[in-house]
């Protein structure tokens, strides 16, 4: 069963399926119904989730930062709450690239190529890969860019999806501590990082798509623009 169907499903348990009965005021009777279809962008959804708790990492490291400073006597770092917020949004903006994978999929890919990995996603390359194949065919990018950027963040969404209980070192932390790694990794510089690439991909597919996606960058265009403008306000 696709995830689509599965989606379907799920929704046709929470309440009916819309339908839309039509007639005209001439009166002209239009027999039957018609079904609505409707779609939502997960990937701007997901995109506003990263950019909340991009937000949300930065003011705990300025927390963080004023205890420090003032020494509290008895108060600790709060660094977990940086580490929380930092993994929401790497991991939110893996979530938003995997939407727009899934967006541009059909479109983008040669039927075939979409076919097998949509058959038999046991057998499919790793997301990464599959996303860069996506972005070469739709867009005018070189097909290796963004390789290593994009290993990168979908490591750390696996790395706290699923973590391993590893033993460590301590490491330093920019607020002067040493401390376990995960909160090294985890912290607002890293989610500023993901969140920047993130944007930057979806720029450069709207300012370069391949003429099947012309129309797809236009309608995105002023979603990106809302994107940047809540982000640079939420700074």
């Amino acid at each position: 069963m696709t995830r689509l169907r599965r989606l379907r499903e799920l929704g046709r348990d929470k309440g009916r399926d819309v339908t839309v009965s039509v007639s005209a005021a001439s009166g002209i009777a239009l027999a039957g119904s018609v079904s609505v279809a409707v779609q939502t962008h997960m990937l701007l959804h997901w995109s506003d989730v990263a950019i909340e708790h991009e937000r949300k990492a930065w003011e705990a490291r300025r927390e963080a930062e004023r205890i420090r400073d003032e020494a509290v006597p008895g108060q600790g770092l709060p660094l977990e709450l940086e580490l929380r917020a930092s993994m929401v949004a790497i991991a939110a903006a893996s979530h938003a690239l995997d939407a727009l994978y899934g967006e541009l999929r059909d479109v983008a890919l040669p039927p075939a190529i979409a076919a097998k990995w949509k058959t038999n996603p046991r057998l499919s390359p790793p997301r990464p890969r599959q996303l860069r194949e996506t972005l070469k065919h739709g867009f005018r990018i070189a097909a290796q860019r963004w390789e290593k950027e994009l290993d990168t963040l979908f490591a750390l969404r696996d790395g706290a999806v699923h973590p391993e209980a590893l033993l460590g070192e301590p490491q330093p932390h920019p607020l002067g501590v040493n401390t376990a790694i995960e909160y090294v990794v985890y912290r607002c510089e890293t989610a500023t990082e993901e969140l920047d690439l993130l944007l930057e991909i979806l720029e450069t597919c709207i300012e370069q798509p391949k003429p099947a996606l012309e129309q797809w960058a236009t309608s995105m265009r002023p979603s990106l623009e809302r994107l940047k403008s809540d982000r640079s306000s939420r700074g």
